[in-house]
């Protein structure tokens, strides 16, 4: 389903449903249950099978009726423990500072009435973010089955945006969501939406997805609109209990603080950090500490006004699971007077942040929080980094196929420009330097014998650039330099086949040593692999040669998941040898009884030689 035709059916669902909040839930609680009674038709399919091949197993004795029996077992066994395998999504509990009932009573003081008006709520684990938020965060113990833990995270800059009250009445909100049956149900649907993500993820990924493709694509749309529907209408609700619980009047300059901070902060601090790291420009080390100077920074009414303005006037947008901020004002029926008024200034020492933390914690905490902000930064900086070298090797091997495609066909003037556009980016391209030469030397070019030269480092390529030296020689009538190139080229080609017959011929004798990947060709291999389901496990290393040993033999073991087809096993090796583009000889086996050997010596050679196995 396209974004506009999902916005269409979230639109629909929310004008058919308006008002009748009940109904909607009872409605997308029997398509979560739609849901589970699909995955468990194989899951039945399967115990049937397992059943019958036990039973056939005792009532027939006879070497083929039990060979049959453990086929039709092995069978439903597999497949129960795929379906349930997907089923079961793990979710990693959220981080942050963890703000224990010893340290800071006043806080723990605040939640527990605020969970006494809840019916006695309490949560497993209250923690600190960096975020302008609070947000519930529910993790199920049991995947897909549920059996949650309740963690409250706040965010340090949010209680150093708002009052006491506004905070508590934030709080209320989020505990709301936790106290009436229906929102609790609601909770419910919501992490289901998140694990059946999760799920929907899977198996797509998986080389099964075919069997429930259909199914989920015309399934997962639908549910999800439901439950995203209902969720804003869940907000609503939590907003009624946080106006029961402290006051509407709270609830609502709690919004409108933080609506008019997000802007600001967005504006006056994120946009302009932003632009450092894109730029590659040194990372501040205190960015909390920035964030909070600016967040309690007395506001100009004037901009605060604007700012409230644009958050009022923003549109939900199709996958947010919060309504607008003009629709949650308006459920709180506020006093037609006080619909605009803009939240007051908070007075030095008198935010929520300075009420129920230390000073020690807050210096403490942001300090963390700006550790965490910088290793982020850098990791993100690294895999850019990475991915603009993927993409320049992807486009240099691209670029050469084309030039030796063209070559054929057009002849060396033509691909002249493409040739020095590739040798621009990677100068020491093989094939580039012995088209340049050659082209040269059509020319009588003298600079066509420095070419030539350097294209001999690449043993494929020697023998052509060595002929080419040798022409070159003998129309200049450099009789002695003809000679000896020729010489260089027989002396080559011997050396060469003896190279080629070491590097077809792996043994469990072999030496080995650890690979000398560079990153991104590391994670391009990976990329690969991943790309095909047969691939379970794959080893990587370099066998020592002494015939070229400057042209690395790079040794890749696959351990196949499940049958490859003589087609499917060359095109895999196509593409194994294309990633390396001819700067080293690769060798690919595949780890079968006749192959185990060299995996042995291999691994024995290189401990960490395993670099892929399919989760």
């Amino acid at each position: 389903m396209s974004q506009d035709s999902f916005q269409a059916l979230v639109n629909r669902l929310e004008t058919a449903w308006s008002g009748r909040p009940e109904g909607l839930l009872k409605h997308t609680v029997a398509w979560v249950t739609l849901g589970y009674v699909v995955l468990a038709a194989p899951v039945l399919v399967g115990l049937i099978l397992l059943a019958v091949g036990v039973v056939l197993a005792v009532l027939y004795q006879s070497v083929a009726a039990t060979l049959v029996a453990g086929l039709i077992a092995f069978a439903g066994l597999g497949l129960v423990v795929f379906v349930l395998g997907c089923l079961w999504v793990h979710f990693e509990p959220p981080e942050g500072v963890v703000l224990e009932e010893k340290d800071h009573p006043e806080l723990h003081q605040v939640l527990a009435e605020l969970g006494d008006l809840a019916g006695g709520m309490r949560f497993h684990r209250v923690m600190l973010d960096p975020d302008m938020n609070a947000s519930v965060v529910q993790t199920p113990r049991l995947g897909i089955f549920g059996w949650y833990r309740s963690h409250l995270m706040i965010g340090l800059p949010l209680m150093e945006a708002l009052s006491l009250d506004e905070l508590k009445a934030v709080l209320a909100h989020e505990i709301g969501h936790l106290t009436r049956a229906d929102g609790k149900t609601c909770a419910w649907l919501h992490r289901t939406r998140e694990t059946w993500e999760r799920v929907v993820e899977r198996f797509s990924r998986n080389g099964h997805s075919r069997v429930f493709g259909d199914f989920f694509q015309w399934f997962w749309p639908r549910f999800s609109s439901r439950v995203l529907v209902l969720s804003r209408f869940n907000e609503l609700a939590a907003d009624q209990f946080a106006a029961h619980a402290v006051s509407p009047q709270a609830l609502a300059s709690g919004l409108r603080r933080l609506a008019i901070l997000g802007k600001r902060s967005e504006r006056e601090f994120w946009e302009p950090l932003d632009c450092v790291v894109n730029e590659g420009r040194d990372l501040p080390t205190n960015v909390m500490e920035r964030l909070s100077e600016v967040i309690r920074q007395r506001l100009d009414s004037n901009e605060a006004a604007a700012w409230l303005a644009e958050a009022e006037a923003s549109r939900t947008g199709s996958t947010a699971s919060h309504p607008g901020l003009m629709a949650r004002l308006a459920a709180l029926h506020l006093p037609e007077e006080s619909a605009h008024i803009l939240p007051s200034e908070l007075a030095e020492g008198q935010s929520s942040a300075d009420l129920l933390l230390t000073p020690g914690i807050m210096e403490q905490t942001r300090r963390h929080f700006s550790r965490m902000w910088v290793e982020q930064m850098s990791e993100g900086r690294a895999r850019r980094a990475l991915q603009q070298e993927l993409e320049q090797a992807a486009g240099n091997r691209k670029a050469w196929y084309r030039i030796a495609a063209l070559v054929r066909l057009d002849g060396l003037e033509k691909v002249q420009a493409e040739v020095m556009a590739l040798l621009e980016r990677h100068p020491a391209h093989s094939g580039a330097l012995y088209l340049r030469g050659s082209h040269l030397a059509e020319k009588s070019d003298p600079q066509a014998c420095e070419f030539l030269e350097r294209a001999t480092s690449d043993p494929t390529i020697a023998s052509r650039a060595l002929q080419a030296l040798e022409q070159v020689h003998t129309s200049h009538g450099r009789e002695k330099e003809a000679a000896q190139a020729k010489e260089r080229a027989l002396q080559h080609d011997i050396e060469l086949r003896a190279a080629l017959v070491e590097r077809s011929l792996l043994n469990a004798s072999d030496s080995f040593f650890p690979h000398d990947l560079c990153e991104s060709d590391h994670q391009a291999l990976l990329n690969l692999l991943t790309g095909e389901p047969a691939v379970g496990r794959a080893w990587l290393a370099s066998k020592e040669v002494r015939h070229f040993p400057r042209w690395p033999l790079v040794v890749i073991g696959i351990e196949l998941a499940h049958h490859l087809s003589a087609n499917a096993r060359r095109a895999l090796d196509t593409q194994l040898m294309h990633l390396w583009a001819g700067e080293a000889y690769v060798a690919v086996f595949v780890v079968d009884d006749a192959t185990k050997g060299v995996l042995r010596a291999l691994r024995r050679a290189v401990a960490d030689s395993e670099i892929y196995r399919r989760k």
